[in-house]
């Protein structure tokens, strides 16, 4: 359904800095983009017009309001949190500051979770999850995007600048490329007979920034 998904968040109503965003998306070749939340204007949501789009909010946004504005623009709602199933890889979508959303997205087994809020890259497993963040628009040393191949697990950040742009690639940098191979679970037929020493999953553990979490980091 979507062969390359361009991944924002946390643009905090920085319209023409959004605008910037989407538009080095879709000069990379983005087919869908999702808004990971803190929107902050209906400024921004105007630039998602013209390409499938969907969008979550966040704890900035005046969530009432923008989803009717969004609605109205045509873009796909789905807040607090919602699952796309593409090529076959289950992926969970949320701002990431409602912890019983997060735990309702790692209970339906996603291949991977997609979540703003933190404005910090990631990209880690958390289990058998691929849990990554795009970065922010704003409130971030370094302004970026994510783009997000399903098919073959490509995960490719673009740092955003605010120079003057003369074309949709200008200011724009390919940051970091990484490929995590989709992981295909396999159900045990029966438990095992030994305590289980996987740590359980918690918001805390999936939203923590640590030092190791930035794309590029060892797998």
């Amino acid at each position: 359904m979507h062969d390359l998904l361009g991944i924002i968040s946390d643009t905090h109503g920085h319209a023409d800095r959004a605008r910037k965003a989407v538009e080095a998306l879709r000069a990379h070749g983005a087919t869908h983009i999702i808004h990971l939340g803190d929107v902050g204007s209906e400024a921004v949501l105007d630039h998602l017009v013209g390409v499938p789009s969907t969008v979550v909010f966040g704890n900035g946004d005046d969530h009432h309001g923008l989803t009717r504005y969004a609605e109205f623009l045509g873009i796909n709602v789905a807040h607090p949190a919602t699952v796309i199933e593409t090529k076959s890889i289950k992926i969970g979508i949320t701002h990431g500051h409602i912890d019983t959303e997060i735990f309702n997205l790692m209970e339906q087994d996603v291949d991977v979770l997609l979540h703003g809020h933190t404005h910090q890259k990631r990209d880690e497993r958390i289990g058998s999850t691929r849990v990554m963040n795009p970065g922010a628009v704003h409130g971030a040393e370094q302004f970026s995007v994510l783009l997000y191949e399903p098919a073959t697990g490509t995960a490719t950040w673009l740092h955003i600048d605010d120079a003057p742009a003369a074309g949709p690639k200008a200011g724009v940098k390919v940051a970091e490329v990484r490929t995590v191979r989709p992981v295909r679970r396999v159900k045990q037929a029966k438990a095992p007979s030994f305590p289980n020493p996987i740590k359980p999953v918690t918001s805390e553990s999936i939203l923590r920034p640590r030092a190791d979490d930035a794309p590029g980091a060892a797998a």
